[in-house]
Order: C-alpha cells, then structure tokens, then sequence
C-alpha cells in the first residue's frame, strides 16, 4: 500500500496540483478581463479550476500545452550484473553427474527492516496533513450541528437560532437555512432571498467540494487562494441576484441589513456551510458592487466562455500517449530481477565473479576447460 501511495497516488495529486495552479492563473486572469462583468461569470469559471483539482483523467489530445513539455522518461539499460546478480551467482551450485545447475536465490531483506524513502516519507506527510484537514472538518460540523439542537422551525427550510451570530445553509441533499435570532422581521426577507439564492446554484456543493479540494491539495497556496475567491465571489452573485429580484427601491435596504450581518463576523473557510459574513476586502467588494450595479454584457460572456475553454485545453489535456517504457510500469523490484535474469556478461566478468565466489562451484578440469 505504501508503494501505491508513493508511486501512483501522491505523484497523481501533484500533477492535478501543478494543472490546477495553471488553472487558477487562467481564471485570475478573467477576472480582471471581467472586473466590470457580473460576477457570475467569473464564478462560473471558478467551477473549472475545481474540476481540475478533483479529477485525476486527463483527456488526451493529438496536441496539449502540457504535452508539449512532458519529456518521456527514458529506460536506463543495465549491462552489468549488479549486487544482487552477484550474489545470486556466489550461491550457485553446480552438479557435474547431471550438468544441471541448482540455484540457491539469496533471500531479500524483510520489509520491517527496510527504511523509508524520502518519496515514502513525502507521502505520507502529505496523508498525515490530509487527514488532519479532513478530522477538523469533521470536528467543526460536528461542534456547529450541536449548537443548532433547539433551532426552531419557522418556515419551510428556514429554522432561527439565538447560538448563530450569521445566517447560512447547512446540509447537502436536504440543505436547511438557520437564520440568527438577532434579525428583525425586515431584514429576514433580504437574508432569506440571499439564502435560497445559494441552494438555487448548489452553492452548499460547490463549498464542499472545494473543502475537498483544500483536504488533497492542503500544501498548495494556490488551491486555498481559490477556494477564497470562490468564495467571494458566489457572494458577489448572490448579492446581485437578490438586488435584482428585490428591485432598485430595494437596494439601500439590502445593503445596510448586509452591513449589519457580515461587519462583525469573520468568515472561516473551512466552515462546511456557506455563510453570510466576510470582513475586509471582501465586505468592501460586495458594497462596491451595491453601489455600482452592472449589467450582463455578451463581450463579458463571450470572453468568459473563450477563458474558460482555454483553461480546460491547458489543463484537461495531454498528448497522444506513446510507448510506455517498462520502468514507468513495473516496479524497479521486478526490472532488477529481469535484468539479472537477462544480463550476459562477458567470459572476463563471469571469470571474476567466480574468482570472488571462491571458485568452488567448478572442478579443476572444468576450471581448466572454461580456461
């Protein structure tokens, strides 16, 4: 298992990590080529770098960006008998009555005795840090479900608890809104617009799925920096779809209840429920895109979709595959004892290694005969 994990699956955890962070920049890119779009679209394209992170299938491709600087790993031809040869050679036995020879295989080490390579070590610290994000991802929705017991029912899926400073959606196939104590009778219909708005675009999935993303690729900067402005940005589309069913007379109200909920909490990203709250950067956004509403424009989706497009073909595909050499597919235990088994050394080798084995599987004549 071991042996899996370092050849096979971590190594297949780097290359979606290195496609990925090619993803992200792609994806950074159109926001700025969309900063005066709807943030929608750039959302949307958030959805193609979590594919990325999350599937390990490569489509391939009679041409790919990756392809063209993937170098094939070349076989190494062993010519020489190494140790293990050798030593398989000093146990051999010959019976002259017969001419048959009896071989006596020096056995391997045992595995509890072996050392860890730094390949085997790198992967399990990258297990170890897996599993540690995934437990505080349990923990926390274990400690969130406990506070909500005594949440009561007030509509529908809407449930209000006084333990809750912020309202947001918890559950995956029967998603529920919890909505705090604190909001008064006219800020509800804002928050619960805002809210139904995320279960509409499966905003609850998309959030665990990044979680997922964030337990694989927990060393990657560039994973943690996505799921952030994915974040932020399914906000920011919230924001406008609310405003835009609410009305125009509607938006100063929207804004100061969304002023009073998200000032004064600190959003986690590692919380398995989408909430309503941020501070910074992203309160500032979501209050600039208030102030200042734009309008779905077909250059901005047409930009998005070619982005989009670009990054999956980037990302997605690699180049027709060849040959596979033997050492890309059996493990080096295996290709040591084929090629022992193959080598022919010359007279001198065999000579010598006989000479280093004492000499003592030939008689004197036959000594004298290979002589």
């Amino acid at each position: 298992m071991l042996h899996t994990l370092s050849y096979s699956v971590f190594p297949a955890v780097l290359r979606m990590s290195l496609y990925g962070a090619a993803a992200v920049a792609a994806v950074l890119l159109a926001r700025l080529l969309l900063r005066r779009a709807p943030k929608v679209f750039s959302y949307v394209l958030w959805l193609v770098v979590l594919f990325r992170l999350l599937c390990p299938v490569t489509v391939q491709a009679p041409f790919s960006l990756w392809g063209a600087v993937e170098q094939p790993a070349e076989e190494t031809a062993v010519r020489l008998i190494p140790a293990e040869g050798r030593a398989w050679l000093a146990g051999t036995t010959h019976d002259a009555a017969d001419g048959d020879t009896a071989m006596d295989t020096v056995p391997a080490p045992a595995e509890e005795t072996r050392r860890l390579t730094a390949r085997e070590w790198t992967a399990l610290v990258w297990l170890a840090g897996a599993a540690v994000m995934a437990g505080y991802g349990v923990v926390s929705l274990l400690r969130l479900r406990r506070r909500l017991i005594g949440a009561v029912w007030y509509e529908e899926n809407v449930y209000i608890t006084h333990r809750v400073p912020t309202p947001f959606v918890l559950g995956l196939v029967r998603p529920r809104i919890f909505l705090p104590a604190s909001l008064t009778e006219e800020e509800r219909p804002y928050i619960l617009l805002h809210e139904r708005y995320h279960i509409k675009r499966w905003d609850h999935v998309v959030k665990l799925l990044y979680f997922t993303a964030l337990c694989i690729h927990w060393f990657d900067p560039f994973v943690w920096w996505a799921a952030a402005l994915s974040r932020t940005d399914a906000e920011l589309a919230c924001d406008a779809a609310a405003v835009q069913s609410l009305g125009e007379a509607e938006r100063a109200a929207y804004g100061r209840t969304l002023l009073r909920m998200t000032c004064h909490t600190h959003a986690r990203l590692l919380s398995a429920a989408t909430t309503m709250s941020g501070r910074g950067g992203q309160l500032r956004a979501r209050i600039h895109a208030l102030a200042k509403p734009v309008k779905p424009a077909l250059p901005a989706l047409l930009t998005a979709v070619l982005i989009a497009v670009f990054a999956a073909g980037c990302t997605m595909t690699g180049s027709v595959a060849q040959d596979t050499p033997a050492s890309e597919t059996e493990p080096q235990e295996v290709l040591v004892s084929a090629r022992v088994e193959e080598a022919e050394p010359s007279d001198k080798q065999l000579k010598a290694l006989l000479d280093d084995a004492g000499g003592s599987v030939l008689s004197d004549s036959e000594k004298a005969a290979f002589d």
